[in-house]
């Protein structure tokens, strides 16, 4: 037999079998009550063994049916058979060796699932002497009776005390099951020893209230064997139906359950849905920020494209600035042509010795000036070295932020998918684990720290990349300051030569005030000094008269005083002879000195004159020229122009291509970057919603497998209880329901541990989303980052032109300004016709300043190729930056496919590994299947 009935706690095996009662005066009525109880318990166990136990093929429909409701069904066989072999001790040789036996095979079979409630001693050696007890007492209100100990539930591994009341009273038989049949016998053995030994525990059987009936009815030796039967049928039909009752509170308490379950997992579909519903909602915003951002791209661009326009227009101004430099050198060959010319007179080259002598001392003041200029623009070319050196250093400091910003995105990128992987690696532990129960806390506690270890990652990188930027916005900010004072020097020297330029361009020969006053002050001077040289000779004469007047004088006196002392007079006049000898000697070499002076004066005037009448006739000639290089600026100008003209519409179609060129190319790689997105978009928002619906699909799916489960077993409940009902023999079929029912708590608790399961991949998913959401915001604000700096790349190229626009302003005035000054200048001219010479002096100061000028626009433009060079440099960076982003951008959807190749991977092997289990569960069934009929085999050999 299968199933071990309860039945056998009311069997009468221990009816007044005490003992302590025993008595040789009562022995034949004992024989008889004992045979009574014999045919009894033979009558009982026929009527057990005559059910049918359920056929295979039923138990095969039911394992179809539900897999999982064989998982517990060993557990609750050990309880139930170990409790009814603790109760069904015999006292038949027979009924107690098929009790031992079977006691031993399950002890056997699942001595790994629970521990045995009694232990017997292997060696048959003698038992522990053990006194009778006494009778013990106990509720008269229970129905079912059971021993005092420590009870073991299943499900949550308590021990439960089951407490008597000390009402009832109950027996308490101790067996040897290796005791003959022989009562006498027995009965010896009692009387001569007081204690006695046991090979086996003692069962307690304990008297419930129907048994106490049925043992009254049956011990009475006067009542017929008709009415004793019809007694223990009618005690086994009360025991039926209270056992009827008992299973029909069960299934309402369990209809109840499952509805309450029900209930709750429609709510949680409700939560998932909702949740779904807001995670494309999520979805619309990013992807309106992520359109959002593609446009603040585009103005971008579209700023850098103007920057460049203006930068062109820039170098065309510094063309145009190369030609009137060209030009102007031209010029300065003319004039030195001009000047060699009039060298070749001869009239001239009287006058060119004290012009050399004026020009030595002007070329030497003018080399002085050249030479502390030199050494200003030293000073000026060696800071603008260091600013440059400082420029290139800041700029490599740029390039190695750029990069080390670009190994920490890749580490930060390398590091996610490493997260991503320890968190599939913290997946399939989980899954381990909820297979191995025994390493759950020590795998908890591993992943914990996992966990805490990769958010520690995470910070220390995102502490690096804040501080990274951090570095780099520093970096910026010293470059656009160094940036902005090399301009304003390099512009500061372009002013100067764009205004000497324009005023030499607009001139026919540099009219400064300066350069004019400074000769006819020289001419004045010297008429002054010669006006001062006839002065001191007229006075130099006055004091002569003077002198002689005195002398005079003086000799009347001395000759008055001759008279007066002789002696005294002959050495006065012999000193005063030795004066006037010398004062003759004088005043003869006065008088030569005098007429000298008066021919040079006579010479000299009449030089003048002719110098005078010469230069009168240079000024008519130099009208001339004037006149014929006014015309040839007038043309040159117009030549001028057209060129500009013509140059001008040149760079225009010229940059209207490269725009058209430019502008296709970003709108192709647009669409193309904008249709990558929109398509990875589309498969990420399929694969969503493909999984939640899979999932929602498998709980819907779950739950109606259970509904059409639970809705067999109710029906097939009700059919066995209707059996039950018609049936008296159906004792083991309400067993197997009892444990059906418990199959049906196994398979709540599956469904709970599946729902939380399903919970915890929800949060998974979560997690994962909140980990592209945290991606966005990151390439969000590197797109603030790059907005930044546009913004101020377009500050600065706003304040240069600016600084352009104003220094134009400034050409223009001097235009204005040099014009005035010509006209001033001419007017001069026909004034000082006398101021030849200076002209002269003027035209060789000019041609200096002309090589000065030269030589400052040299410089100039050399610091423009340079700035142009430098702003080609930046312009190359940002093209490499572009291309960078790009493969970044590349990058990143690389790594997104293989994302999506690592959780594709992943799921197969979850389906394989859904199989495995499903393969194991399925062995484990057929095994426990095969122990089943293990056992029925052996109880059928046994019977």
């Amino acid at each position: 037999m299968e199933f071990n009935s309860g039945v056998s706690m009311f069997l009468p095996d221990s009816i007044g079998l005490n003992g302590n009662d025993f008595d040789e005066e009562d022995h034949e009525d004992i024989v008889h009550e004992q045979t009574n109880q014999n045919e009894i318990v033979e009558l009982i166990m026929a009527a057990f063994e005559g059910h049918e136990e359920p056929s295979d093929g039923e138990e095969e429909e039911d394992d179809e049916d539900d897999e999982s409701l064989n998982t517990s069904n060993s557990s609750h066989l050990i309880v139930n058979e170990h409790e009814l072999l603790n109760t069904n001790n015999n006292n038949n040789n027979a009924n107690d060796h098929y009790i031992q036996q079977q006691q031993h095979e399950l002890l056997h079979r699942n001595h790994l699932y629970q521990q045995p409630l009694y232990s017997t001693p292997a060696v048959s050696t003698p038992p522990p002497l053990v006194p009778p007890s006494a009778s013990t007492d106990f509720d008269d209100h229970t129905q079912y009776t059971y021993p005092r100990y420590q009870q073991f539930d299943e499900h949550n591994n308590t021990e439960q005390d089951i407490q008597f009341s000390t009402k009832s009273s109950a027996l308490v038989h101790y067996q040897n099951p290796n005791r003959h049949t022989n009562n006498n016998n027995n009965n010896n053995n009692i009387a001569s020893t007081g204690v006695q030994y046991f090979d086996s525990l003692p069962t307690i059987d304990f008297i419930d209230p129907m048994q106490a009936q049925f043992m009254y009815q049956t011990s009475s030796t006067s009542s017929s064997d008709t009415q004793n039967q019809l007694n223990k049928f009618r005690i086994l039909c009360n025991v039926k139906e209270r056992k009827i009752t008992e299973l029909e509170n069960r299934l309402t308490e369990y209809h109840e359950k499952y509805n309450s379950d029900l209930r709750v997992l429609k709510h949680k579909i409700e939560l998932s849905e909702r949740a779904k519903y807001d995670y494309e909602q999520r979805y619309q915003s990013i992807t309106r920020q992520c359109e959002e951002l593609i446009e603040t791209n585009n103005q971008l661009q579209r700023t850098i494209k103007d920057a460049e326009l203006k930068i062109q227009q820039l170098e065309g101004n510094k063309t145009q600035l190369e030609k009137k430099l060209d030009d102007a050198e031209s010029l300065i060959d003319s004039l030195h042509r001009k000047v060699n010319e009039l060298q070749r007179f001869e009239s001239i080259a009287r006058t060119q010795q004290d012009c050399e002598l004026i020009l030595a001392s002007t070329r030497e003041k003018h080399e002085q000036e050249i030479i502390n200029l030199n050494e200003k623009l030293q000073i000026t070319q060696m800071n603008l070295q260091e600013k440059t050196i400082e420029v290139d250093e800041l700029r490599i400091q740029l390039e190695s932020a750029c990069k080390n910003n670009e190994k920490a995105i890749f580490e930060r990128m390398e590091t996610i998918s490493h997260l991503n992987q320890q968190l599939h690696d913290c997946q399939r532990q989980y899954t381990d684990l909820l297979t191995s129960k025994s390493m759950d806390t020590f795998n908890q506690t591993e992943t914990k720290r996992q966990l805490n270890r990769m958010t520690e990652d995470k910070e220390k990188l995102e502490n690096i990349c804040q501080e990274f930027q951090s570095e780099i916005r520093t970096l910026r900010e010293r470059l656009g300051i160094t940036e902005h004072e090399v301009d304003k020097d390099l512009f500061g020297i372009s002013s100067i030569s764009v205004n000497e330029l324009s005023s030499l361009n607009r001139q026919v020969v540099p009219h400064n005030s300066t350069s004019f006053d400074n000769p006819n002050e020289s001419l004045i001077n010297e008429n002054h000094h010669l006006k001062e040289r006839i002065d001191e000779f007229a006075s130099n004469e006055k004091n002569l008269i003077q002198i002689n007047e005195e002398l005079q004088r003086q000799i009347h006196e001395l000759t008055h005083k001759d008279t007066m002392n002789s002696d005294e007079t002959i050495i006065t006049n012999s000193i005063h002879m030795e004066q006037i000898n010398s004062l003759t000697k004088e005043n003869e070499q006065l008088k030569k000195n005098y007429s000298n002076l008066h021919e040079k004066y006579d010479y000299e005037k009449h030089e003048l004159h002719t110098i005078i009448e010469q230069l009168r006739e240079d000024i008519v000639d130099l009208d001339k020229t004037k006149q014929l290089y006014i015309d040839v600026c007038q043309e040159k100008n117009s030549i001028e122009d057209k060129l500009r003209a013509k140059f001008e519409h040149e760079i225009k179609i010229k940059l209207d291509d490269l725009r058209r060129t430019l502008e296709k190319e970003y709108n192709d790689k647009i669409l193309y970057y904008k249709n990558n997105f929109e398509q990875d978009n589309q498969i990420l928002k399929t694969k969503y919603n493909q999984d939640l619906e899979q999932q929602s699909k498998e709980l819907n799916q779950d739950i109606e497998r259970m509904k059409i489960n639970h809705e067999k077993m109710i029906n097939e409940l009700n059919i066995e209880l209707d059996r039950l009902r018609a049936n008296d023999d159906t004792k083991n079929r309400l067993i197997y329901v009892e444990k059906e029912f418990e199959q049906l708590k196994h398979d709540y608790s599956d469904l709970n541990i599946k729902q939380k399961e399903l919970i915890n991949n929800c949060k998974i998913l979560e997690d994962e989303n909140q980990n592209l959401l945290q991606t966005i915001e990151q390439l969000d604000q590197e797109k603030l980052q790059l907005k930044e700096t546009y913004e101020k790349t377009e500050e600065k190229l706003s304040n240069e032109i600016q600084q352009l626009n104003e220094l134009i302003e400034k050409q223009k005035y001097e235009l204005n300004h040099s014009s005035k000054q010509t006209d001033e200048i001419q007017i001069d001219l026909k004034q000082n016709l006398e101021a030849l010479q200076t002209r002269i002096h003027n035209y060789e100061n000019a041609v200096s300043q002309y090589e000065e000028y030269r030589l400052k626009l040299e410089n100039s433009l050399q610091k423009i190729t340079q700035q142009r060079d430098t702003n080609k440099m930046d312009l190359r960076l940002t093209k490499e930056m572009l291309v960078n982003k790009e493969n970044e951008f590349n990058k990143i959807k690389l790594n997104f496919d293989e994302i999506e190749k690592s959780l594709q991977i992943y799921k197969e092997r979850t389906l394989q590994n859904e199989t495995t289990i499903n393969n194991l569960q399925k062995q484990i069934q057929q095994y426990e299947q095969e122990i089943l009929e293990l056992n029925q085999t052996k109880l059928k050999d046994i019977q």
